[in-house]
């Protein structure tokens, strides 16, 4: 769900606030606030920069202030491989194992993987050809501003206290041939093989336990993007900026947010039906703030899980 992943960016943003409520009670009451319109989706985000014109988009965020940061988790390092149509996005190539001649542990190509995937996920994604349950929660492992230990600890555990954990979250049961089956599923459109850092294929006798690891997508947008050809579990930068509107206290400078190793595993059966999936993301985040002017840099870790399961077909 798009208004979960709202919070890759949140995170950051209710660092700095929450830090406010032990420098000032003035704001204390609108750091709290948000950070409960965080936990229900709803939260505004602010950002000075404009949106480009014609859709055009530079996926390379502005340099972020690193003094006084405990940790610079975000490797900004561009890629130098192009990418194809909308595809295309600064990241890092970790590895070579996106040739379509790379071969899994089975035998198979990474192309032959990607090709079961994709035909297994486009039974459901345009066919409703199964019902099935989604769960999609978060943990915040990391949250940092500035060097101070103690004013850290703080801001972790009160942000902490307003993310969705595997227990609260409620699943999304989807029914067979409805609406809401293709909606929630993730699609896949990808055909570019280079932004497919590894992938394996293990014969289980009657199924297939597949996994695929993506090449790192750095602040994708709408119009270049990696992650967005294979899992709807993504925010973009657009997104972002549509909630800048209503929110007049906190302003970003600038912002990096780095999907690192985004990882599919599931079970497919020889047949082209799941039995299982699951969407991991690891996202480091570096953002440049102003909170009632003030300056502010902050750095964190966010782990976003996303698993189907309970198939019906």
């Amino acid at each position: 769900m798009k208004d979960t992943w709202l919070k890759v960016v949140v995170i950051a943003l209710a660092a700095a606030l929450v830090f406010t409520i032990v420098t000032s009670n003035i704001v204390s009451i609108t750091a709290i606030s948000t950070l409960k319109k965080a936990k229900s989706g709803s939260l505004v985000v602010i950002d000075d920069t404009t949106a480009p014109a014609n859709g055009a988009d530079d996926t390379t965020a502005s340099p972020v202030d690193a003094s006084g940061m405990v940790t610079q988790p975000v490797d900004t390092t561009p890629d130098t491989a192009s990418g194809s149509g909308t595809g295309g996005n600064t990241a890092t190539t970790k590895a070579s194992g996106g040739s379509g001649n790379t071969t899994a542990p089975s035998g198979k190509s990474t192309g032959e993987i990607l090709n079961i995937y994709k035909t297994a996920i486009n039974k459901v994604k345009l066919n409703a050809a199964a019902g099935y349950s989604k769960k999609e929660w978060q943990e915040l492992p990391e949250l940092a501003i500035g060097n101070n230990e103690t004013v850290n600890n703080f801001v972790q555990e009160k942000a902490a206290e307003y993310m969705t954990t595997a227990d609260e979250v409620n699943p999304e049961i989807s029914a067979k041939g409805s609406e809401d089956a293709k909606r929630r599923f993730p699609g896949c459109t990808l055909t570019d093989l280079s932004k497919i850092q590894k992938a394996t294929c293990e014969d289980k006798g009657s199924y297939y336990k597949i996994t695929i690891v993506m090449q790192d997508d750095n602040t994708p947008s709408k119009e270049k993007n990696i992650l967005g050809q294979i899992t709807n579990s993504v925010l973009y930068k657009e997104e972002i900026v549509e909630e800048v509107d209503s929110f007049k206290v906190v302003k970003i400078k600038s912002m990096t947010i780095l999907y690192n190793d985004f990882t599919i595993t599931c079970e497919i059966t020889k047949d082209g039906k799941f039995r299982s999936m699951k969407h991991f993301a690891t996202v480091d985040i570096a953002v440049s703030a102003t909170i009632f002017f003030i300056p502010m840099n902050g750095t964190g870790k966010l782990l976003n899980h996303c698993e189907y399961y309970d198939f019906k077909y």
